[in-house]
């Protein structure tokens, strides 16, 4: 093939541009394509540099709760968010209440119950905090309002969402305006000859007062098997399967398609400002994965038969595991992604310690950052890893790791 001249100087000035005066590949690069800022890193910039993060294997602040009340049970922990004072409200998924902590882990109060009333939860899945100190839970079917002290202020109700459809709360505006939504459409199959595909999700802004939208777009959603059931078709999850993540700074919206390495930046009217990439390889699924997802597989088989239409080996789209499991954006506006890993262990205390990779504010690749055994990460803030830790009876805790910035030597 032979390129045009025109062609032939663009690509040159990009390697130039790419390379630098010693033509030796930069580390890092942001681009422009139609508006359309992209950033990309060949390193980690910490493999390089003698600037690296660390974390303290000592807590800061751990909170066990007391196993021998009920209402201060940590059980199923879903979600914290810290308050402007210290306090620490945590969403005990167990009970479907809130336990409310001091900043040194004292316990101070519960608030809410499991049902269905104004001012109770049903099956709450997420904890949001917005306008200041306002936190919003999310059950079900609707979101409830609280203040800073945990008095119910109102409910609120996405139109078109229900119980029966497939969604997803993704994230709050900051003024606790509106909702990140991501809808999934669940379809059949288009044709007999169709047996793996992926339902459209559309993901966009719903406004609490008039229910209004805007829309950040239409995506490509969880990787499915057609399977038939009793004359119906269902959809079977891979066990590997490409399962996209989406998440919100209460403004930006970020999608990882997880099928690459790649994330997607999104500005508050819906329209794409940023895209994030690195230069890594997509590893294969091991063979240990395998075997434990069929050992898992065979002990669903004999308590359900049923179980029997879960997916095998010969039956997965691709050999090549997702790039990454989750995302997070800390209160500095880095990105945090989390390495694929196992969802389909024996037992818990097996898995592997979390692994998270690092992109600051313009979407460099800074490094990877190793979570102690048995803790998974759920939020960074305030120069804290907090999350979940769990021992090897199961029981959980909540841990804050301060977060170390420092040169080396």
């Amino acid at each position: 093939m032979i390129e045009s001249p025109r062609l032939f100087a663009c690509t040159l000035i990009a390697l130039v541009a790419a390379c630098g005066d010693s033509g030796i590949p930069r580390q890092f690069v942001v681009t422009d394509s139609s508006g359309i800022k992209i950033a990309s890193s060949s390193l980690p910039a910490w493999s390089g540099g003698n600037f690296v993060w660390s974390l303290d294997t000592i807590p800061a602040v751990e909170i066990a709760g007391n196993p021998d009340v009920a209402d201060q049970t940590l059980f199923d922990v879903w979600d914290l968010e810290l308050l402007s004072d210290g306090r620490v409200v945590i969403l005990n998924g167990g009970s479907s209440q809130l336990l409310v902590f001091d900043s040194t882990g004292a316990f101070l109060d519960t608030w809410g119950r499991a049902r269905q009333g104004p001012d109770e939860f049903d099956g709450p899945s997420r904890l949001d905090r917005c306008a200041g100190d306002t936190l919003i839970v999310t059950d079900r079917v609707r979101m409830s309002v609280l203040d800073s002290d945990g008095a119910f202020a109102r409910s609120v109700r996405l139109s078109g969402v229900t119980a029966s459809r497939a969604f997803d709360i993704e994230g709050v505006a900051r003024a606790c305006s509106s909702a990140l939504v991501a809808l999934r459409h669940v379809r059949p199959p288009s044709g007999p000859g169709e047996r793996t595909f992926r339902y459209p999700t559309e993901v966009y802004w719903a406004r609490f007062d008039d229910g209004s939208r805007t829309s950040v777009g239409s995506f490509r959603g969880n990787e499915v098997m057609t399977v038939a059931l009793g004359g119906d078709l269902l959809g079977a999850r891979f066990p590997f399967g490409v399962h996209p993540v989406w998440t919100s700074d209460g403004e930006r919206v970020f999608y990882g398609p997880a099928d690459r390495h790649e994330v997607h930046i999104f500005g508050g009217a819906g329209q794409l400002e940023r895209i994030v990439r690195w230069s890594a390889s997509l590893e294969p699924i091991s063979e240990h994965e395998w075997t434990r997802y069929d050992e898992w597989r065979e002990a669903e088989i004999e308590e359900d038969p049923a179980g029997s239409l879960m997916p095998t080996r010969a039956d997965h789209p691709s050999e090549l595991r997702p790039t990454y499991s989750d995302l997070l954006v800390d209160d500095e506006g880095n990105l945090w992604l989390q390495r694929y890993d196992d969802p389909f262990l024996a037992h818990y205390t097996e898995s592997e310690p979390q692994r998270w990779s690092v992109f600051d504010q313009e979407g460099r690749w800074l490094g990877e950052l190793t979570m102690p055994p048995r803790f998974s990460l759920s939020s960074v803030a305030r120069g804290l890893a907090i999350g979940v830790a769990r021992d090897q009876l199961d029981v959980e805790t909540i841990r804050f790791l301060r977060l170390r910035k420092h040169s080396e030597g």
